[in-house]
């Protein structure tokens, strides 16, 4: 009875081994077995490329090419999933888009007396609006009536000296309408220029608060750190080869040395692989690249545990999530 139970348990023991061992099996080939990616194109007569990535001796990989129309393969060992309905879609768009263009096409004739039609509608348009304003002036011409000279009488006289009287009167309050509006405007101002101030002061208080921030010893530690393992993910991210060659033109000398200018920080990730070729007299653009590179999980996760050692970006973070 003993020797039976000891034997359940080795094979259940056994049966853990083996899943433990499984589940590293997986973690390990997930941490460090790289994804590999590269990518070619060129662009000579027509543009064409392709770009791929793979993981694990090409267990798992998707493929994308264009020379002409685009087209897309995602692979699982040796199986496509998803090819069959893509077909089917494919299948059932062109037959769409044959319908359309055959429900699509017109006569010539049909467009010619389409087009006359139009043309008809437009003159009658343009005649009746024409029409309508040479109406509308003939109205105002006739309605226009000659305006008689006021003669000066003794009634034109009083009603003249009272308008004036009654102008005079009411100057002061003009007077006093004009001195609250200028109030107004010295207020609405004057609010204006608080306004700034308090902005000014709000934004100094910001200012100075960077500034303590960055003078700050342990804050200058953890940007150093934070440099150095940014740098180092961009360049496990970057590709390992690359070469290729541009041939580029504007047909503008001032355009093309613009260019230039703006690429030129960037030689050193370039310059020694990729050959840059300006064209500064016609308008050209051809040439051809290619690439190839890794990117693996470990090695993200690595840099990103030693950032985050650091208890200042700790700190850094935490503030960020409150915010």
């Amino acid at each position: 009875m003993v020797a039976i139970v000891l034997g359940i348990l080795k094979i259940i023991g056994i049966l853990l081994l083996i899943i433990l061992g499984l589940i590293l099996f997986v973690l390990f080939s997930v941490l460090l077995v790289p994804v590999r990616y590269r990518a070619e194109g060129s662009i000579y007569e027509h543009l064409k490329g392709s770009a791929s990535a793979s993981w694990f001796m090409r267990l798992i990989s998707i493929k994308v090419s264009y020379d002409g129309e685009a087209q897309m393969d995602f692979r699982i060992l040796w199986f496509h999933p998803g090819r069959g309905k893509d077909g089917e879609a494919e299948n059932a768009l062109e037959q769409e888009l044959a319908e359309r263009v055959e429900t699509a096409e017109v006569k010539p004739e049909q467009v010619k007396t389409e087009r006359t039609e139009r043309a008809e509608t437009c003159e009658t348009e343009v005649y009746s609006e024409t029409a309508k304003s040479e109406a509308a002036v003939q109205k105002t011409k006739i309605g226009e009536t000659p305006k008689i000279p006021e003669t000066e009488t003794p009634d034109n006289v009083d009603l003249k000296s009272k308008k004036s009287s009654f102008l005079l009167s009411a100057i002061p309050e003009r007077i006093r309408k004009c001195i609250a509006n200028l109030k107004a405007r010295i207020h609405r101002i004057s609010q204006r220029f608080k306004k700034i101030a308090r902005k000014f002061r709000q934004r100094k208080k910001q200012w100075e608060t960077i500034l303590t921030f960055i003078r700050d010893e342990e804050n200058k530690k953890a940007f150093r750190l934070a440099k150095r393992q940014i740098f180092a993910l961009i360049r496990h991210v970057l590709p390992q080869k690359l070469e290729g060659k541009i041939h580029f033109g504007f047909g503008d000398p001032y355009t093309t040395g613009q260019v230039l200018t703006w690429i030129s920080p960037f030689y050193g990730l370039y310059g020694r692989h990729v050959q840059v070729c300006p064209d500064f007299m016609e308008p050209c653009l051809d040439g051809e690249l290619k690439l190839k590179g890794r990117i693996r999980l470990g090695t993200l996760i690595f840099l990103a545990f030693r950032m985050f050692q650091n208890k200042q970006i700790r700190l850094w973070v935490k503030k960020w999530r409150e915010s």
